[in-house]
C-alpha cells in the first residue's frame, strides 16, 4: 500500500498542465480519502485548530481554496467554523465534498482566475492546503487571492518545504505583495502509508 500511495502522489505531482492535473484528481476522487487515511486527515483537523489562533471569529466567511473532497473543511467545522465556501478544479472532488454538507457554496475553478469568480474584498479569510506544491500552481497567483480578501484578513497556506527553500520565488513574491508574513511553521505529515511530507504552514495578513 505504501508504494501505491507514493506512486499516486508522484503521479499527481508530475502533471504538466492544469487539464492533466484536473483529470488526475478526477480519477482519484473516490479513493482519495481512503488512500490518504488518518495522517492527512489529522493534519487537516490540526489546520482547523491552527486557524483559530488567527481567525477567532467562528462566523468569518472563509474560502477553502483547492478544497478537494472537503477534508480541510471538516477540520474547520470541527473547530466551530460554519461559514465556508469551497473552490476546486476537480468536479469529482467537489462532488465528494458536496455530500458532507459543510460548505455554503462549492464552485469549480482554479486559483489563477479566482478573483474573477468572487467579488473584490469579499472574504474574511482564506485557507489553501495542498495547492502550492509540485505540478500545481505558482506563488505569483497569491496576488489573485489577496484581491478577494478584506483588508487585515488572514490567508493560511501550506507549501512543501523543499519547494519553498529550493528557490527564492515564494520569498520574492511575498515580499512584493501587500502582506505581512505572520508565521512560518514547519510541520511533518508522517504515516505508514507514505513517505513523510514536510511542509511550511504560512500565515499571511493582508495590509
Amino acid at each position: 500500500m505504501s508504494n501505491l500511495i507514493n506512486k499516486k502522489r508522484d503521479w499527481v505531482y508530475s502533471a504538466k498542465t492544469l487539464d492533466e492535473l484536473k483529470d488526475r484528481y478526477d480519477s482519484w476522487a473516490n479513493e482519495y480519502e481512503t488512500d490518504l487515511k488518518d495522517p492527512y486527515k489529522q493534519f487537516c483537523l490540526d489546520m482547523g485548530r491552527y486557524f483559530t489562533k488567527f481567525v477567532p471569529n467562528l462566523n468569518s466567511l472563509i474560502l477553502d481554496i483547492g478544497c478537494g473532497t472537503g477534508m480541510v473543511g471538516e477540520g474547520l467545522v470541527a473547530h466551530g467554523y460554519s461559514n465556508l465556501v469551497g473552490v476546486d478544479i476537480s468536479e469529482n472532488m467537489l462532488a465528494v465534498a458536496k455530500k458532507k454538507n459543510i460548505y455554503k457554496n462549492l464552485r469549480s475553478g482554479d486559483i489563477r482566475e479566482i478573483d474573477s469568480l468572487y467579488e473584490t474584498e469579499y472574504f474574511d479569510a482564506a485557507i489553501c492546503v495542498g495547492v502550492f506544491t509540485y505540478g500545481h500552481v505558482k506563488p505569483v497567483y497569491l496576488g489573485n487571492v489577496l484581491n478577494i480578501l478584506k483588508l487585515n484578513s488572514f490567508l493560511g497556506l501550506t507549501v512543501i518545504k523543499e519547494l519553498f527553500d529550493s528557490n527564492n520565488e515564494f520569498k520574492t513574491i511575498i515580499d512584493k505583495l501587500p502582506v505581512n508574513l505572520i508565521e512560518k511553521k514547519e510541520v511533518i505529515i508522517s504515516g505508514e502509508s507514505w513517505k513523510d511530507i514536510v511542509v511550511y504552514n504560512l500565515i499571511l495578513q493582508k495590509r
